[in-house]
């Protein structure tokens, strides 16, 4: 990213390059490697977070996610708006290539809509058990349970992996598959306290369904820095060489698995597609997340940031 068009940042994040919390570094590494905003969506960007330099990280974190993602990328419902994500300012970044007969699969916590829909997880569970097995009381149940929480989700780009790239873990029969996931995902914020699971339900639907939702718009998009929420555990991907990386080439996920070998390492993949109204249909597995994250966040990005070197072709891309 142009650090130089975003005065208020410039200093902070190239003192923060190095700094001596993982985290601090993950912020500032993610913005100074990223390459994929356009020059008029940093411009946006330095628009909400203002001209006055960031005192600190949580300065940063208010700036980004309550001023410039709440404006423009975690949008109501309701708005007109599109999210920046899918603007035309941000064509470069769409996958207007991949097959609309894939597979994808979102990750999504329980606790806001089975409360909202006043259903336990075990009452959850029996019912998707039942809808799979062809019962059609539970078809309507389901259908009352997304309702529910359609109305209550905003249009934020959602995060999804194809099904092809955790196959492996979700038809090995592990117990602790959930956990797998979560790892080779990099979803760090699903770390619970001990006896204090996250349960989540995998949703699953074709790329198709998004150009049906949204007709001329449904095109999915590699995951950049001013895409969602900051977070620690996201890392921008390169613009790969094109003798490198086939098109299309999605963003890269963090895994969060402990290995003690970068030979060892292996990222996932991920891509961001326009808000999609969920149906029983899509409906697809639920679990349970019992293990914290054990992995170093420091080292997990030091070794991911080698391969991305070598999958995109890019050993220039670095800081």
């Amino acid at each position: 990213m142009t650090l130089s068009k975003l005065p208020a940042l410039n200093t902070f994040i190239h003192d923060h390059l190095h700094a001596f919390d993982e985290e601090h570094r993950a912020y500032a590494q993610n913005f100074y490697l990223e390459e994929r905003a356009s020059p008029s969506s940093v411009q946006l960007y330095e628009q909400h977070i203002g001209p006055d330099p960031v005192d600190d990280l949580d300065d940063w974190n208010f700036r980004h996610n309550k001023r410039y993602a709440r404006a423009e990328v975690n949008l109501p419902l309701g708005s007109a708006d599109s999210p920046r994500t899918f603007r035309p300012e941000n064509s470069a970044n769409r996958l207007n290539s991949v097959s609309k007969n894939i597979d994808l699969i979102r990750v999504e916590n329980l606790a806001r809509p089975c409360k909202q829909a006043r259903i336990s997880i075990a009452e959850l569970a029996g019912y998707l058990q039942q809808y799979q097995q062809g019962d059609p009381n539970a078809a309507h149940l389901l259908e009352d349970f997304c309702n529910t929480w359609n109305q209550s989700r905003d249009k934020r780009p959602m995060f999804a992996t194809t099904y092809m790239e955790v196959e492996d873990i979700l038809t090995s029969g592990a117990a602790d598959w959930a956990d797998q996931l979560r790892d080779r995902l990099g979803l760090g914020h699903f770390s619970p306290q001990p006896g204090k699971p996250v349960n989540i339900l995998l949703t699953r639907y074709k790329v198709g369904e998004l150009y049906v939702a949204h007709p001329n718009n449904g095109a999915p998009a590699v995951p950049t820095v001013l895409d969602s929420d900051m977070s620690p555990f996201f890392h921008p991907s390169p613009i790969p060489d094109p003798t490198a990386c086939p098109d299309p080439c999605l963003g890269a996920t963090v895994n969060l698995a402990p290995v003690v070998s970068p030979n060892d390492y292996q990222f996932g993949c991920e891509l961001l597609h326009p808000r999609l109204d969920y149906s029983p249909e899509h409906l697809y597995r639920i679990g349970h997340i019992v293990k914290p994250v054990s992995a170093s966040l420091e080292q997990a990005r030091s070794f991911h940031l080698p391969w991305l070197q070598l999958e995109s072709g890019r050993d220039d891309y670095a800081f």
